[in-house]
């Protein structure tokens, strides 16, 4: 099981010292500002070049925070499950 950005979805990341993204279901979804851990979060999920599994995304917002993956990997799969029930990601097969 791999993640996508839903097809009428509209983002927006701004690079900063920590990302943000501004996601918005079209055409009349209320946007939604993800900062920190859960921008982190949903930019691995949408990165091709690094796999979008949800081991490929723990690993990759671990490495981005210094930390282990298995430290975080509970609390990013939650996460996903919430971006994919809100519409801002969609489950691929």
């Amino acid at each position: 099981m791999s993640y996508a950005v839903p097809a009428r979805l509209a983002h927006l990341r701004v690079d900063g010292a920590q990302p943000v993204v501004y996601v918005a279901p079209l055409p009349d979804g209320p946007p939604v500002v993800l900062q920190g851990s859960a921008a982190r979060i949903w930019l691995a999920a949408t990165d091709p070049d690094t796999g979008t599994t949800a081991a490929a995304v723990a690993a990759g917002v671990a490495a981005a925070v210094g930390t282990k993956p298995e430290q975080i990997t509970a609390d990013v799969d939650a996460f996903l499950t919430e971006l994919v029930n809100a519409g801002l990601l969609e489950v691929r097969p």
